[in-house]
């Protein structure tokens, strides 16, 4: 599993304590501040670690769009490409997610990921592909 993920959220209010102390392995969750701003996060987890950025909210829109131009290349259905457009066009927060754990906790690393991004309504970034909040790949179904 690759070591970096980004998780695309439309409701950034559920990026709180709450929400991973309810995980397994949850040790400590510390916000991160650049010059007073808030910046992102780190999970400090029994399996390793999470530092999560946010994307500033200028750099969003562009990062969409081509995030969106790239699904497009690998969609072949319309029903998914208009799908993954609308989920595209709700999305308020990117978090970029920086992922350090030990090779024997890959499974539960990528299992957290794909657990938060259940409970945040989301879309995950992750190895090439994205995954909606069900787990789907809906660029390479096949995978």
């Amino acid at each position: 599993m690759p070591k970096n993920a980004a998780l695309y959220i439309s409701d950034p209010s559920l990026i709180r304590t709450a929400t991973f102390a309810r995980f397994q392995g949850f040790i400590e969750f510390e916000a991160l501040h650049d010059e007073g701003e808030a910046s992102g996060l780190r999970l400090t987890m029994t399996w390793g670690r999470v530092r999560m950025n946010f994307m500033s909210q200028e750099m969003l829109p562009s990062h969409l769009e081509g995030l969106a131009a790239y699904a497009e290349q690998h969609i072949e259905d319309s029903d998914t490409e208009h799908y993954l457009r609308s989920r595209f066009a709700y999305v308020q927060m990117a978090l970029g997610c920086n992922l350090e754990h030990a090779p024997d906790d890959e499974e539960r690393a990528q299992e957290f990921l794909f657990d938060l991004n259940a409970d945040l309504n989301g879309l995950l970034f992750l190895a090439d592909s994205v995954h909606d909040r069900d787990g789907a790949n809906l660029t390479h179904p096949e995978e």
